[in-house]
């Protein structure tokens, strides 16, 4: 499977692409049409590529509300699930400090690209984002003038970075200054604080994201099946 997703992550497979048959790839990969069959049910359950009856299996195109609510938990208190609009409020490029470093698993002083943006639900300030990439994977991130609300997909289609994985921490705490005034809090208020380490689907670490989430009028809501 390995293999496989190699070629979608480097961009030989792009979104939409028609895969070999079963039997093609497995004589060109060395292995059995079995083994090959399987690896391709765990892509198909994974939604990383799909099958479709009398024409093949194609790599899946990204689904942009179905990618933003993958990784998106947070809902007005009534339970209404609201598409957020993003405020970029600054993009820059600095060096990892050790901390950035080690969260990216790359080396102190590489370059990064740090995007601070504001999210609102039902037009009311809900989240404030420190987002920091490895500039390296996403060059030149810093002269785009527009980013969509959906960054994940704009990620893939500028960059053919897809990510597919995150693991969160989340934590109460007083937030710094700047982040209660972007919320529209007072002093007293705590938020939530989600940190949060993204990979792509052959595993690289392309993200480290800081999340400062109002609960005021919202909270974070997953389902367990």
């Amino acid at each position: 499977m390995d293999r496989l997703v190699e070629r979608i992550t480097d961009g030989q497979w792009g979104p939409g692409h028609l895969l070999p048959s079963e039997t093609e790839i497995a004589t060109e990969l060395g292995v059995s049409s079995g083994t090959v069959r399987k690896a391709l049910e765990a892509m198909s359950a994974e939604r990383i590529i799909s099958r479709r009856q009398g024409r093949g299996t194609f790599v899946s195109r990204l689904d942009p509300e179905r990618v933003l609510f993958q990784f998106f938990h947070f809902y007005p208190d009534d339970d209404h699930r609201d598409y957020p609009k993003s405020v970029i409020r600054n993009v820059k490029v600095g060096t990892a400090n050790g901390e950035a470093a080690s969260k990216l698993q790359i080396q102190r002083g590489d370059g990064i690209v740090t995007i601070e943006r504001l999210r609102l639900l039902s037009g009311q300030p809900c989240i404030f984002d420190i987002i920091v990439v490895p500039h390296k994977l996403f060059p030149n991130l810093e002269e785009h003038k527009y980013f969509s609300d959906n960054l994940y997909v704009y990620f893939a289609e500028n960059f053919n970075i897809v990510i597919s994985h995150a693991i969160e921490r989340l934590k109460a705490l007083n937030p710094p200054k700047k982040i209660i005034k972007e919320l529209g809090l007072n002093d007293t208020e705590p938020v939530l604080a989600i940190q949060r380490i993204s990979s792509t689907l052959n595993g690289d670490l392309v993200e480290w994201r800081t999340t400062y989430c109002q609960t005021k009028d919202f909270h974070y809501r997953v389902e367990i099946n």
